[in-house]
């Protein structure tokens, strides 16, 4: 099962997304996430809790048309200074203020973690993908020897790779892809300065569940039923 995090909420400055996004892991997981997403030219894809704005400039450069959406108005305004070209929502992840059948792909990197209701949040997903769109995510493994290594006091829920495959089947996706980064390697310091030359380790059985962030792929069926908030709990 999933692991419930008590937690109090935490503000996140634009001096934290430009550290975040500085980062050498998470430019490598923003590459990783883009592969995964695959967006194709012309293609619209929505980031829920798009931040400050990284995977959005990488789907542009691969011709498609991003829309960034998160509920903090500091995130995009990084996105509004550096990408003005892309288009930004305010508004919930669980609330998308768009028609059904709007986007080729959805992603949400490290976001589902932060909510108590997943159903909830990958129905509304769901919801606004066409059919055969993609949702990927990424989001801490639940399975990882270190958890400390993630903690984030915002955290709500923390999936092992068994509950967000579950979670995505029970919100009506099919999975087609998962593996984890950066597998754990006796000590957090060791792990962190081998973990870039140890990416390929994420298909290796032995390894393949037990990376610090766990991404998965899934697909919204050509011959989609329609879903309604709640259903199939």
């Amino acid at each position: 099962m999933s692991t419930q995090v008590t937690a109090t909420s935490v503000s996140y400055s634009e001096q934290y997304y430009s550290e975040r996004q500085a980062s050498s892991m998470f430019r490598v997981e923003t590459r990783y996430l883009c592969s995964l997403l695959d967006p194709k030219p012309g293609e619209c894809v929505l980031e829920v809790g798009c931040g400050g704005g990284a995977l959005l400039e990488l789907c542009e450069k691969r011709g498609a048309e991003p829309v960034g959406l998160d509920t903090n108005q500091r995130a995009l305004r990084l996105v509004r200074k550096h990408q003005p070209s892309v288009a930004v929502i305010h508004a919930n992840g669980l609330r998308l203020p768009v028609a059904d059948n709007s986007f080729d792909g959805v992603v949400g990197q490290h976001v589902v973690e932060h909510l108590t209701d997943g159903d909830a949040l990958l129905t509304e997903w769901h919801r606004v993908l066409r059919p055969g769109g993609r949702v990927v995510l990424a989001t801490p493994n639940g399975r990882y020897p270190d958890p400390d290594l993630f903690h984030d006091p915002d955290h709500r829920l923390i999936y092992s790779k068994t509950d967000l495959v579950e979670l995505l089947v029970r919100t009506g996706f099919v999975v087609e892809r998962w593996y984890t980064l950066a597998p754990y390697l006796a000590n957090r310091r060791l792990t962190s300065k081998a973990a870039r030359w140890l990416l390929g380790l994420r298909h290796v059985p032995f390894f393949a569940e037990l990376g610090s962030a766990l991404h998965v792929m899934a697909r919204k069926p050509v011959l989609a039923t329609r879903r309604t908030r709640g259903e199939g709990r």
